[in-house]
């Protein structure tokens, strides 16, 4: 058996892949397993993937339904201690696996260890920093004002842990990984790795389908925070919605090239005020006059 499970749920990546399982091959721990969980892919996705010659790895097909279904597919069909998520255009360093590993097992309280993250483009040139957050113990606080862990390639859990809270929700897609790191840190500590691990891969897609769905499920996931734990967020309502908005406009805000998107980082702009009025003192005001510049002349 071994000692960690690492899934990849994948869709259509033949672009990105195979360098994707490679990171994890590389990595300076060796007892793993791989379980890339190919969901209904159209592309070369599985023909790039057979020519990876690893006992190690194993490639399950599924009907498409999704990135939360196909970790909890993952999840049913790993047999690790220990389970970490890696998505299919997402990169590790070599020493992810190996210094998490030694974290939990140094900090026997914690369920989840977690690193910090670096952007790269769609070649892998270095784009910008992550956060960087070092946030330890209990972390529920600080996860529901602001998802510090900043995607879905890098936390490590224990595998009980998963098995009492729950695998994750497929009806907060994007967020669901935000939901998930919210139900753990309700029932158990977290230690925070201090060094990038994680290469999140900033793809090019539609703006509006990626914002306007991160919007839904994000609201979704706070509503569903304050409704279970009000005693301990409640208080935290207003910041956390102006956080989660002021991401948002600036994801929006970075990305926008048409009057549509335009008007979509408006909109998101707009709706964060009327959840919380102090949005206006968060947001340059050249943004916003940027912002309605390019809706009037679509630049």
């Amino acid at each position: 058996m071994p000692e960690i499970s690492v899934i990849i749920p994948t869709f259509n990546a033949e672009k990105t892949i195979v360098e994707t399982v490679h990171s994890v091959l590389s990595q300076t721990f060796s007892d793993f397993e791989i379980l890339v969980i190919n969901d209904g892919s159209t592309d070369g996705t599985l023909e790039v993937l057979s020519h990876i010659q690893d006992p190690r790895l194993a490639v399950f097909t599924f009907p498409n339904g999704g990135v939360a279904v196909s970790r909890n597919r993952g999840i049913q069909k790993s047999s690790g201690r220990f389970l970490t998520f890696l998505d299919s255009d997402d990169l590790w360093t070599p020493e992810k696996l190996t210094e998490q590993w030694a974290t939990l097992n140094n900090h026997p309280e914690a369920a989840v260890a977690y690193s910090w993250n670096d952007y790269i483009d769609e070649t892998g040139k270095f784009l910008h920093h992550g956060w960087h957050p070092n946030f330890t113990g209990d972390v529920y606080e600080a996860l529901f004002q602001r998802c510090f862990i900043e995607n879905g390639s890098n936390i490590m859990v224990r595998r009980d842990a998963v098995e009492i809270v729950g695998e994750f929700d497929p009806t907060v897609v994007p967020a669901e990984d935000w939901d998930f790191y919210l139900r753990l840190a309700e029932k158990y500590p977290f230690v925070c790795v201090p060094k990038v691990h994680v290469l999140y891969r900033m793809v090019a897609n539609s703006l509006s389908n990626r914002v306007l769905r991160m919007e839904r499920s994000g609201v979704s996931v706070l509503k569903k925070a304050l409704k279970q734990t009000p005693d301990r967020v409640g208080v935290l309502r207003q910041s956390s919605f102006e956080d989660f908005y002021s991401y948002l406009f600036y994801r929006a805000f970075q990305q926008a090239s048409t009057r549509q998107h335009w008007f979509i980082t408006l909109q998101v702009f707009t709706r964060g005020v009327f959840q919380s009025p102090h949005m206006w003192n968060l947001v340059a005001k050249r943004r916003i006059l940027r912002a309605i510049n390019g809706l009037i002349f679509g630049a």
